[in-house]
């Protein structure tokens, strides 16, 4: 799902679902940012499958959950949305990290999908919480609610759509964190 940003007036999406380009070489792939007047401009390349993506609250930042990469990808967003200075934010996970969510202290909470767990992971790539979920495949989290302070964890039976199509196999929780959420989403 495409982010925005208010500072600028881009959308920034990755080549998960739709590809708007052509993803070059296996599992490649590309940020791009769709601009008001429909135009596309591809910011970030040779991404080891981006998916999740969150915005620092200054929009001066931008960090990308790469799968395949099994890390966290951060760039500064510059004040005509191209992305920069890209750095490694966490390396070496515990899975392919899915959804993410940042919090106030700059923490990223990540659904670790075949880690079966929600983590809690710090610039350099500690990590200071864990919510274990047992079977379940973590698919995405957010903060959310009074405060940001309850976290959102959608988990489901299996990782991939396709087998879930027709089925009310995933599900929601809910848990109180002492950090809440920052940046967008």
């Amino acid at each position: 799902m495409p982010r925005r940003c208010p500072r600028l007036s881009g959308t920034w999406s990755s080549t998960k679902w739709a590809c708007l380009h052509r993803i070059a070489g296996p599992r490649r792939g590309v940020i791009v940012r769709l601009d008001p007047d429909n135009s596309v401009t591809v910011v970030a390349d040779d991404l080891a499958f981006p998916n999740g993506m969150v915005i620092t609250p200054d929009a001066g930042s931008l960090i990308v959950a790469e799968s395949m990469g099994r890390r966290l990808t951060a760039f500064r967003i510059t004040d005509d949305g191209a992305l920069t200075d890209r750095r490694v934010f966490a390396d070496g996970l515990d899975g392919p990290p899915d959804g993410i969510a940042l919090d106030v202290e700059g923490g990223v909470w990540a659904a670790m999908t075949q880690a079966h767990q929600f983590e809690r992971i710090t610039q350099g790539g500690a990590v200071t919480e864990r919510i274990d979920i047992g079977e379940r495949a973590a698919i995405a989290c957010t903060l959310g609610g009074p405060a940001r302070r309850t976290l959102f964890l959608l988990s489901s039976t299996d990782a991939y759509p396709k087998r879930l199509k027709g089925t009310r196999l995933s599900r929601v929780d809910t848990v109180t964190v002492d950090i809440p959420g920052a940046g967008l989403p």
